[in-house]
């Protein structure tokens, strides 16, 4: 972080941080705002001198224990339909209710994408808004209508997936950043050299969901 404060901001010492309530992190004395990730191969940082409502979350795409009960704790019914999409579901059937639920066999690879795409949906929506849990029973997400609703608003959630570079590994990452500042968006990765030069490279992602709130649809 203190060299993306340098080379980007021209600050020469990272400031003090403190955090809110809901424990969401911050500088005291500064106008920046940060939001950090981490996972198994990557750390991701997005930071904007020009809105505090940042949201970033990456997740190793691998088998977790009871993704079943984890779908039926923190996901909608469209939600779970989205995930659990197949020719064999009968989309009018509520497959909240655990009894359909725990009857279904473990995910798929492309079942286990979707579950981990939206999770960070969340995650990074959640981490925006900085009230931790207090708002994912509004938050609905909606990637076949490209919309998403909760308590925020005027925003922009992006969702893809990261391979790591010569492995067949995948990540989830997901952005949330005001609807306004989505043309400023630049990507860079981060290298260090040996000599312990920090070498920043544009990076070009193809998101495969952009979800807007209601709010910030064209008109």
């Amino acid at each position: 972080m203190l060299q993306t404060l340098k080379t980007y901001y021209n600050i020469s010492e990272l400031p003090k941080i403190s955090y809110n309530q809901h424990q969401k992190p911050c500088f005291e004395s500064s106008n920046i705002a940060f939001n950090l990730t981490h996972s198994q191969n990557f750390i991701g940082l997005i930071i904007s001198s020009q809105t505090t409502t940042l949201g970033i979350d990456i997740e190793a795409i691998i088998p977790r224990r009871n993704f079943l009960g984890l779908l039926q704790r923190t996901f909608t019914t469209p939600e779970t339909q989205w995930i659990l999409q197949s020719e064999s579901h009968d989309q009018s059937i509520d497959i909240r209710e655990f009894s359909q639920i725990k009857n279904h066999p473990p995910l798929n690879n492309d079942e286990m994408i979707r579950f981990f795409l939206l999770w960070s949906a969340k995650e990074a929506y959640l981490k925006a808004d900085g009230r931790g849990l207090q708002g994912l029973n509004t938050l609905c997400l909606n990637p076949k209508r490209s919309t998403m609703s909760g308590d925020l608003n005027k925003g922009t959630l992006l969702l893809t997936t990261l391979s790591v570079a010569d492995t067949e590994a995948l990540n989830s990452i997901a952005l949330y950043l005001p609807h306004n500042l989505l043309a400023d968006l630049s990507i860079q990765t981060l290298a260090i050299t040996s000599h312990h030069q920090a070498i920043y490279r544009p990076l070009s992602i193809k998101w495969d969901f952009q979800l807007l709130e209601s709010d910030s649809l064209p008109s």
